[in-house]
């Protein structure tokens, strides 16, 4: 895994640690925190892919003036 994506999975875990914390104090069953954390997290990476994506597409495209 290169620097890039551990960045990704990063950004991504703390984006939803709040709502995972809030799952578990709110004493939610062990399977609904499961599936709210993988979720979540998957969806939050997809986000935070595409900001990264939008801004090298944005570089280059500045660099190649």
């Amino acid at each position: 895994m290169n620097r890039q994506q551990l960045l990704i999975w990063a950004i991504a875990l703390l984006a939803v640690s709040h709502p995972i914390y809030s799952a578990i104090r709110h004493h939610m069953p062990v399977l609904d925190i499961a599936a709210i954390t993988l979720l979540s997290l998957y969806a939050a990476k997809a986000g935070a892919e595409h900001v990264v994506t939008t801004w090298h597409r944005t570089q280059n495209r500045s660099t190649n003036r």
